[in-house]
């Protein structure tokens, strides 16, 4: 590992842990759920889309630290040690989020469902550009009939849809 890669990665976590951003509440709802291994052995056989080291809130801990993620078509699955949680991404919204002090930046995103929120940062901005293109084809768009306008029914369930013009 590159030794920028290491500062970057030592600046996120430090910037997560100190900034107060998030309330404690919000912090320990988390949204993932666990999964047995006959689960994770199903969704192994399915074509991953991208893996990678994301910073996420650890319940247990109490701080932000680096967790081993996989994004599989519609399912998140978060790796700690031997223990798996997943969220099902067609039930949640994303919602973009910057953390910012002084010259120290990071991205990431909260996914949000009827059970909580689950907070995920990226040391880099090219990671969680990637990462942001995957999830949003998964997860509910936040006000759909204010960006789109639905103008035919092509079949039941299905319909044509327009982008609004400003």
């Amino acid at each position: 590992m590159k030794s920028t890669d290491l500062q970057s990665q030592n600046q996120v976590s430090w910037l997560l842990n100190l900034v107060g951003k998030f309330s404690t509440k919000d912090l320990q709802g988390q949204n993932l759920k666990e999964i047995g291994e006959d689960y994770v052995k199903k969704i192994s056989q399915i074509a991953q889309l991208q893996s990678g080291f994301i910073f996420s809130y650890d319940i247990q801990k109490q701080e932000f630290e680096e967790k081993l993620f996989h994004i599989y078509p519609n399912i998140l699955i978060c790796q700690s040690d031997k223990t798996y949680t997943h969220l099902i991404l067609s039930n949640c919204t994303l919602q973009k989020e910057q953390i910012q002090y002084k010259e120290a930046k990071t991205y990431g995103f909260i996914i949000s469902n009827n059970f909580g929120n689950t907070y995920l940062f990226f040391s880099q901005f090219i990671q969680y550009r990637n990462w942001y293109k995957l999830m949003k084809q998964y997860c509910k768009l936040n006000d759909f009939f204010g960006k789109y306008k639905l103008t035919d029914r092509m079949l039941p369930g299905v319909y044509q849809c327009y982008k609004k013009t400003v």
